[in-house]
């Protein structure tokens, strides 16, 4: 690696963790590598859902939890492996799509073993389109500017390979779980076509300039970007699943509904909303972090419907569902949106005096003890129970495509 990098991560610990993500896999690593990558390329470039590989696992006497919490895991701001899911393998359920990242994709050894290669070069070159995207990008001297590309431009930029390209719904499947794209800035799509996007390009990116094809350098200016200098002796803390994540299966859950059109998660700042993924490691990003939920919160787009008389999002999300989903399930999505009120009510005492008493007694409700020693720690307490409640609002709503209810605007 030349000088000239914008990190030169040259330390023994980025070379040592390159190394042990890179390390050869287990024979039951390479398996379910090998069983994963597979299925993905029978069914159309599709993850197969985790009961399918649990099943194959099955059939062989062996425990695919068990082998997948086997697999090196980078814990730093960021949390990378071969499998998305690494982080949260304890909580795998039968639907979850089991999606492998760029490294698992190097390590696979099976007969679409070319695919598989040529596919992580397209979504390299795909970051060096970020990248020179960003290093020509111009701003006027009195007016600040957003650079955003369209998936349409991306391919355009691309398309000078012989092979066929990757589809646009593809290329963002990459992106939402690839570090580069998804702290760049994210998806600022407003369209309900799934092959089509618009991509926020932040100035994090031009940290990759100069890897080309080379994934190795990848993952060493990734390690080196996102390491925490005490990270060997920094406490790993499980978490179901990353936030971004969370809130874009949620989004993906409504919209499975037929009379869902629009997105029910609207980033109103993608580059706030990417931030969701990170620690916070002072008062500054703590408060960072929750004022950034807070937003989506209050951005919900929640259609007509039901008993709604205005008031904050959640309150009308409440009417709305109440309205469509059976009787059963408001227990469940009672919980869930309380739960997301008491974050609600954190976020207004972080920035507002008189919302103080109430904000305390959320706090409480969280069991997060005041004041606060430990901002990480407090945000990883109310990063993990908001997941946990969006994950409730997620099944809820898809049980509602097996059960349908009347109108909810009539």
């Amino acid at each position: 690696m030349s000088d000239s990098s914008p990190l030169a991560p040259e330390s023994d610990e980025v070379e040592a963790e390159v190394r042990r993500l890179f390390a050869p896999l287990t024979a039951d690593q390479q398996r379910i590598v090998d069983v994963t990558a597979h299925a993905f390329f029978v069914s159309d470039r599709r993850w197969p859902t985790f009961q399918h590989v649990e099943v194959e696992f099955d059939r062989e006497g062996l425990d695919a939890k068990a082998v997948l919490s086997t697999f090196p895991l980078f814990v730093g701001s960021v949390r990378y492996g071969a499998f998305s899911a690494l982080s949260w393998w304890g909580n795998l359920r039968d639907e979850t799509p089991l999606e492998m990242s760029l490294l698992g994709l190097h390590h696979y050894g099976g007969p679409f073993k070319a695919l598989a290669d040529t596919l992580v070069r397209d979504i390299l070159r795909l970051l060096q389109v970020f990248v020179e995207a960003r290093q020509s990008f111009r701003t006027s001297p009195t007016e600040v500017g957003q650079l955003e590309l369209t998936s349409t431009e991306a391919l355009g930029r691309l398309r000078q390979v012989q092979h066929a390209l990757p589809s646009a719904d593809l290329l963002a499947s990459f992106m939402k779980s690839e570090p580069p794209f998804f702290t760049s800035g994210g998806n600022r799509s407003g369209g309900d076509a799934e092959e089509t996007w618009t991509w926020m390009v932040g100035r994090s990116v031009l940290d990759y300039a100069g890897v080309g094809l080379d994934l190795e350098e990848y993952l060493r200016r990734l390690v080196a970007k996102y390491r925490s200098p005490q990270s060997s002796g920094a406490r790993a803390i499980a978490s179901p699943l990353s936030l971004p994540a969370s809130l874009g299966y949620l989004d993906t859950a409504w919209r499975v509904v037929p009379q869902h059109h629009a997105h029910l998660v609207v980033m109103p700042s993608p580059e706030r909303s990417a931030s969701l993924a990170f620690n916070a490691t002072s008062r500054e990003e703590y408060l960072e972090r929750i004022s950034a939920i807070g937003d989506v919160l209050k951005s919900l787009n929640v259609p007509k419907g039901g008993a709604q008389r205005g008031g904050h999002a959640l309150e009308r999300l409440r009417a709305y569902l109440f309205a469509v989903l059976a009787l059963e399930s408001r227990p469940r999505v009672t919980e869930a949106l309380d739960r997301l009120d008491l974050v609600r009510r954190i976020r207004n005492g972080g920035g507002h005096a008189e919302a103080e008493p109430d904000a305390l007694l959320a706090y409480r409700s969280l069991g997060i003890v005041l004041p606060i020693r430990d901002w990480d720690a407090a945000w990883e307490t109310v990063r993990s129970r908001t997941i946990e409640a969006l994950d409730a609002l997620r099944d809820e709503i898809l049980s509602f495509v097996d059960t349908p209810a009347d109108d909810p605007e009539k």
